[in-house]
């Protein structure tokens, strides 16, 4: 359970993830629907939905540097390119990543179009767009998740 919620787990992008949908919702709310000047609540779920996704920054920057004090030969950085859910710290890893990588890429390659023709033929409003995005977000973490998952496994049976 515990590599459940490690560093290294999709589980924090997918977090993320679903915290940037919410406030792209509200946003789109405030700015189609409220006309009232002050504090509707739209603008105090938007403000309440951004105090929660700097508390996300800030446990996730503390859980990466715990991490790299932890593992000094294996740094993560926080704004690197790399992805922190990429593991290749031997042969075996590489190999799963690469898998759970192709994984995605077929995802994508099947859900990108489905997604372009839904968009045109419903006429999806911003809110439309914006779940669509979001559910195609989930589904690829998901599908990479599914691809390193056995991994995670044998990491917490040792």
């Amino acid at each position: 359970m515990k590599q459940f919620f490690s560093i290294k787990s999709p589980l924090w992008q997918i977090l993320a993830a679903t915290l940037l949908y919410v406030v792209v919702l509200l946003i789109t709310y405030d700015k189609q629907h409220s006309t009232a000047e002050g504090f509707t609540p739209a603008r105090i779920g938007m403000f309440v939905a951004a105090a929660l996704a700097i508390l996300y920054s800030i446990i996730y920057t503390m859980a990466i540097t715990r991490y790299n004090k932890r593992n000094p030969h294996d740094k993560l950085s926080i704004t690197g390119v790399k992805p922190a859910e990429i593991r290749d710290e031997d042969e075996g890893m590489r190999m799963i990543t690469a898998r759970a990588t192709e994984r995605v890429y077929r995802y994508h390659s099947f859900a990108l179009p489905l997604s372009m023709v839904f968009i045109a033929l419903s006429d999806a409003s911003a809110y439309g767009v914006s779940t669509i995005l979001f559910i195609l977000t989930l589904g690829h973490y998901l599908t990479f998740w599914r691809g390193v998952w056995p991994a995670f496994r044998e990491t917490s049976e040792e």
